[in-house]
């Protein structure tokens, strides 16, 4: 049996791989944007409000391809002997895979988009908006620690819910697939797998509703913790039972 630490660094090597080509396609898009713009316009006002654009712009791209890459890197972990066939429990597997490809996720794109918003602040700050303009925007924005510490738990929980309930989807779709014909599961996966994001939202928002119209609340993050334990469960056993390695 493969220590944690083995199967943990082995699957953040991976991890990098997975997001490697697009994190250098993100910085030369970042690195050339202003450029391009500084030789088409030259250092004036316009300038500075494309800059900014821009690198918002990029960022959200990133961001978006970036967690698309996310669950396709995850999923394949689950069809590649690679991993399947190493000396490692199916819940070490599970763990590794999923806490990695996040890490490497948040490392190279998280890390990447986090500089082009700071830069278009900066840009916003310093360039686009006087002293007084600036100082008028920050003291409307009145947050108390309350405010800040809700956004934060309803951030992580958001985003805990979504890797571990998307991951789910992603393996009960593979094991619907075992039972169609090889010719017609890649039709078949994708359909159902946009049917089944469909009705576990629409369920999932209906149960969130009747038990709290609060965005944060005890018992919102309570039945959030219930459904990603429940999520994680059967992961593990479809992965266990029903998900072969197919390559």
């Amino acid at each position: 049996m493969l220590s944690n630490r083995k199967i943990y660094g082995l699957l953040f090597k991976d991890a990098l791989q997975d997001f490697r080509l697009l994190g250098v396609a993100g910085l030369a898009i970042s690195l050339f944007w202003p450029l391009g713009m500084l030789l088409k316009l030259g250092v004036n006002r316009s300038f500075w409000t494309s800059f900014a654009i821009g690198e918002t712009v990029i960022a959200f791209t990133l961001l978006g391809i970036g967690f698309i890459r996310l669950f396709a890197g995850i999923n394949q972990v689950w069809l590649s002997n690679r991993f399947r066939l190493l000396p490692a429990s199916t819940s070490q597997l599970y763990f590794s895979n999923l806490l990695m490809k996040t890490a490497g996720f948040l490392l190279i794109i998280g890390l990447l988009a986090l500089v082009d918003f700071a830069l278009s602040g900066l840009i916003l700050r310093n360039w686009l908006m006087t002293p007084i303009e600036f100082q008028r925007a920050i003291s409307k924005a009145t947050f108390s620690m309350t405010d800040v510490m809700n956004v934060v738990v309803s951030f992580v929980d958001a985003m805990v819910s979504l890797i571990v309930e998307l991951t789910f989807l992603l393996i009960l779709t593979e094991t619907l697939e075992n039972f169609i014909v090889e010719k017609y599961q890649r039709l078949v996966g994708i359909v159902s797998f946009i049917i089944l994001v469909f009705l576990f939202s629409f369920v999932n928002e209906k149960i969130s509703n009747l038990i709290s119209n609060d965005i944060v609340s005890v018992t919102s993050v309570l039945f959030d913790t219930v459904m990603i334990i429940l999520c994680i469960w059967a992961s593990i056993y479809l992965l266990k039972n029903w998900v072969e390695s197919r390559k």
